[in-house]
């Protein structure tokens, strides 16, 4: 597991959105034109109280508000028992005459939807009531609706006719089931990011309001009674019943979906109310009996208009007649056969058995000729500007021979991932591997496991692509050759990842894992390629720039394997490799590697230095996407270099970039990461933790696991320092089962996040359990390892630091003795860990062996070496040097060591504002020691400071007896013993 300051392994793609889609195509917009007529942003969800952000809704935990409407708002939410995400739509009791039917129509359409199980219809898990509030809680699905969709930009006539039989094949699975949708139209059809196509607001259009009207309790699920005919209002009026904007249909027939309005957040897009005139069979304008085939002719009308740019009988008061006399609108499409015009043709017949005899023949009269293999519809992508590696991917396959008929052409992806992994390649990998160590047998099981899973998921992922193409024709061919780029990619990440497995070290065999921790999910590629790229780069040598990313992805994983020496080498040839066009975002890419191992080094500002070299880079690109990936390193850099407020002034355009672009997972979480690493460095924990909870929602715990987990622990780590120990300590345990379940019981990697929870147990005043579970942890590092190591002698200290807080101060110094020892032959001069052990050396038996002040000095000392006097350790050990000294009677040093400590801590600014507790401890001793030097009022201020120490550290208890000691000694001169 990488340490807390780690950031995502690799970048992610990151698009503009389109004009129309900045006008408000997110499917978050609720301005009243979009919402419907009754629809009132001053009032859309006055009444739904209690609906915060982690409040709970029954079992469901309520997260983002992501959109309002009318009658109710909408949250994204947890299903904790479940484990997933939903949408949940809070119905407002604004209208409490109407709430006992709203209830019983809710939980009968529910019940109705909730059998219905079908790739291309949203999902209803649940509806209910929880104090008095409605809701009902759906599939939680990010896309645009379908008008808005063939809005984005224009669409050929076969992507139209495929996303229109995927919604078909939604409707018809509905039919079988006896639901009829009684609203189908552009606005009631998701399209999905990820391409699929989904139905939605089934069986929501028939509340009646009118006297004599109601529910039909012999009626099948999904069905309600007509509306009883009344006078139609006049044409004229703007609230028409012949008007696509009316929210009454004729007779008074008031939709429900204007009681439960259908903004269902990223589920759904507002368009119309239910029940839209505009698509209306005729039979269900005019109040008759509707059934399935009604749903046939508002499909056919929605793909009329969305094919021809018109309703297939116009508009207004002329609907109806021209309807009746099959008098068409013009149908010009070039793009698609004559055939689905008469197709259309049929399923707006005036009388309904006349139309198809249901959707499977309609869609079957649609289907187009059969499929082409995939790689025909990608050159027409040539044309969209993709980048120069992507271009030779086209021209490679569109040149290749054909396969023979008989070869299943979505077969190619397991030939190309069985050539790489296969079961001889993992045995013979297997072989080698297990010689390397006393850890390699135990490791290899679990790699290979979690290669398996991967390949099996790249697998799904490239035959699903595949097929949905061949079957569909596609809906944007450009997408899909990007889909199938990133594929492509992803194949020749495992390839050199397998390569190096073969020639890891045994000391490099705990880090293993951090490689497969680079493996993307091929879920990132079918997230790929939704919006058109921002511009085609500089066309370059495909073979170079494929070497070049090669090259770079190799460095990548070698840093992951910690080979300092290659990588630093290999990092400064490859800067320099890539400083020319064409090449800025592969500049960017390596000038942000290179920052990191110039951290690791201890090299803050010459990190800062090559990754603001990468924003460079990706300024001269003009790419909106790489200038915001490298605003992100810049101001990562920033933070671990422990300035907040550079990294703030460069995270600030970030955002507002960020604001601007349509960023998929990988990017938001990347967003947010950074956000909550700089919200942590300034001391800001409940920031911190509200943008590591949106980096988790970012990330797929399936298919992402290493990064899940990792985004837990950096959770778990704010938690503590937000002071809540027990919630911290609950996660911490629950990331250490998830690990284990990944890399087994005696990974390096475990056994450390064992040691936080010993840590942890300690904060949170377990201390008998952390003693124990210091012990075991470091008896474990020590059989996996053959032997002490840093870790477990770190371990070890602790263990003997809680025996002196629990009173035996002389068992601990036995105990601490041979550890120390053990230290200071291990651990490399000047290693922070070798400071900490010093440290407990000194504050042992309260400061009062007769070696405190040596050891003391020798920290102090090994501090400034390691850390110079700019940094935060270095003033907490001139504090303890300074403590040390009162105990020993040595009052005038004592002061001036203290107060060097306080201006180191007043020079770091507000960098210093999580370590407040040392600060006030520091100033606390300072007193104490003025006080014993027979300064009037020296402690005036101390009893203050003690109130602002943690009442649970053995520290301020120890300072408060020695406190109350001074002030009771009847002469100055004395030091304080406590």
């Amino acid at each position: 597991m990488k340490p807390p300051r780690s950031t995502p392994s690799s970048d992610a793609s990151v698009h503009h959105r389109d004009e129309t889609e900045q006008a408000g195509v997110d499917l978050l917009s609720t301005e009243p034109h979009e919402r419907g007529v009754d629809a009132d942003p001053s009032t859309s969800g006055e009444r739904v109280r209690g609906a915060g952000r982690g409040s709970r809704l029954g079992r469901y935990v309520l997260l983002d508000r992501i959109g309002a409407g009318g009658m109710g708002v909408v949250h994204a939410a947890w299903d904790p028992e479940l484990d997933r995400r939903v949408a949940i739509k809070l119905i407002s009791d604004r209208r409490p005459a109407l709430h006992g039917q709203l209830r019983l129509r809710l939980r009968r359409e529910a019940q109705a939807m909730a059998r219905l199980h079908h790739p291309n219809v949203v999902q209803v898990y649940d509806a209910g009531e929880t104090d008095g509030r409605l809701f009902v809680a759906m599939e939680y699905v990010d896309g645009l609706s379908l008008r808005r969709w063939l809005q984005a930009r224009a669409r050929t006539g076969p992507a139209i006719l495929a996303a229109f039989r995927l919604a078909g094949e939604g409707l018809g699975a509905a039919h079988a089931r006896g639901i009829v949708h009684r609203d189908f139209k552009p606005d009631n059809v998701l399209v999905a990011k990820d391409d699929r196509v989904l139905v939605l607001d089934f069986g929501l259009a028939s509340w009646v309001s009118s006297p004599g009207a109601g529910l039909d309790e012999d009626a099948p699920d999904g069905f309600t009674s007509p509306a009883s005919p009344a006078s139609p209002a006049s044409p004229d009026s703007p609230a028409s019943p012949d008007s696509p904007d009316s929210p009454v249909g004729r007779g008074g027939s008031r939709p429900l979906a204007e009681a439960i309005e259908t903004d269902f957040g990223q589920l759904t897009a507002t368009g119309a109310v239910l029940g839209t005139p505009a698509y209306m069979a005729p039979e269900q304008r005019r109040g008759r009996p509707i059934d399935a085939r009604s749903d046939q002719y508002s499909f056919c009308a929605a793909l009329w208009e969305a094919l021809s740019g018109n309703l297939p009988f116009g508009r207004g008061e002329v609907v109806l007649a021209r309807a009746r006399t099959g008098q068409f609108s013009a149908f010009e499409r070039r793009d698609v056969p004559a055939t689905v015009e008469r197709a259309l043709r049929r399923g707006l017949e005036w009388h309904a058995d006349k139309r198809w005899p249901d959707m499977r023949a309609l869609l079957d009269a649609l289907e187009p000729p059969v499929a082409r293999r995939r790689w025909v519809f990608v050159v027409p992508a040539i044309a969209a500007g993709l980048a120069a590696l992507a271009v030779t991917l086209v021209v490679h396959e569109a040149n290749r021979a054909p396969p023979p008929a008989s070869v299943d052409v979505c077969e190619d992806g397991r030939e190309r991932v069985t050539a790489i992994w296969n079961p001889s390649s993992a045995d013979a990998l297997a072989q080698e591997f297990v010689t390397r160590g006393r850890l390699a047998d135990q490791t290899w099981p679990y790699l290979r496991t979690e290669i398996d899973r991967w390949t099996r998921r790249w697998l799904a992922a490239d035959t699903e692509l595949c097929q949905r193409y061949r079957r569909f024709s596609a809906l944007d061919g450009g997408a899909h050759l990007q889909q199938v780029a990133c594929l492509d990619r992803q194949l020749s990440h495992l390839e050199l990842l397998i390569e190096l497995l073969a020639t890891v070290s045994e000391d490099e065999i705990s880090k293993s894992f951090d490689l497969l921790a680079t493996l993307p999910s091929p879920q990132h590629c079918r997230e790929a390629g939704d919006y058109q790229p921002e511009r085609a780069p500089t066309i370059v040598d495909p073979a170079e720039l494929a070497a070049l990313d090669r090259a770079i992805a190799r460095v990548e994983l070698e840093h992951q394997l910690s080979r300092r020496d290659s990588v630093d080498e290999a990092s400064q040839r490859l800067l320099a490799q890539t400083d020319a066009p064409g090449f800025e975002a592969q500049h960017r890419r390596i000038a942000a590697l290179r920052a990191g191992v110039l951290i690791d080094t201890q090299r803050g500002q010459e990190a800062v230095d090559v990754a603001i070299s990468g924003l460079e880079a990706a300024e001269r690109s003009g790419l909106a996407s790489q200038r915001l990936l490298a605003l992100l390193d810049v101001a990562h850099m920033f933070a671990l270099v422990q300035d907040t407020i550079a990294a703030e002034r460069w995270l600030r355009p970030a955002q507002a970039l960020a604001a601007e672009l349509e960023l998929d997972r990988a990017t938001r979480a990347k967003l947010a990461t950074t956000e909550a690493m700089i919200a942590l460095t300034d001391g800001r924990f409940a920031d911190a933790l509200v943008r590591w909870d949106q980096a988790l929602a970012a990330t797929l715990p399936e298919q992402e696991r290493f990064e899940y987990i990792d985004r837990l622990h950096h959770r778990a780590t704010t938690l503590f320092m937000a002071d809540a120990a027990t919630e911290g300590l609950e996660l911490l345990r629950r990331c250490a089962t998830l690990y284990e379940g990944l890399v087994g019981p005696n990974h390096e990697g475990l056994l450390q996040l064992r040691l936080d929870i010993a840590h942890a147990q300690e904060k949170a005043g377990e201390r008998e359990e952390a003693r124990a579970a210091f012990l075991a942890v470091a008896s474990d590092i020590e059989a996996a390892r053959g032997g002490p190591t840093t870790y477990s002698l770190a371990a070890r200290g602790h263990a003997a630091g809680i025996r002196d807080q629990l009173g035996d101060c002389e068992g601990a110094l036995v105990e601490l003795e041979p550890v120390l020892a053990a230290s200071l032959e291990l651990m490399v001069y000047p290693s922070p860990l070798l400071g900490n052990m010093l440290r407990r050396r000194v504050k042992i038996c309260a400061y009062a062996t007769p070696e405190a002040v040596e050891y003391a000095e020798r920290t102090l000392k090994l501090y400034r070496d390691a850390l110079t006097d700019e940094h935060a350790a270095t003033a907490s050990s001139y504090a303890d040097l300074g403590y040390a000294l009162l105990v020993a009677g040595e009052f005038e040093r004592a002061r001036i060591e203290v107060a060097r400590g306080l201006e180191i801590y007043a020079a770091l600014g507000p960098d210093a504002a999580e370590n407040g507790p040392h600060i006030r401890t520091a100033e606390a001793i300072l007193a104490l020691v003025r006080h014993a030097l027979g300064e009037p009022g020296a402690l005036d201020g101390g009893t203050p400071l003690l109130a602002e120490l943690p009442k649970e550290s053995h520290i301020t208890a120890r300072l408060a007896a020695a406190m109350a000691q001074a002030a009771g000694a009847p002469t100055p001169g004395r030091a304080p013993i406590p």
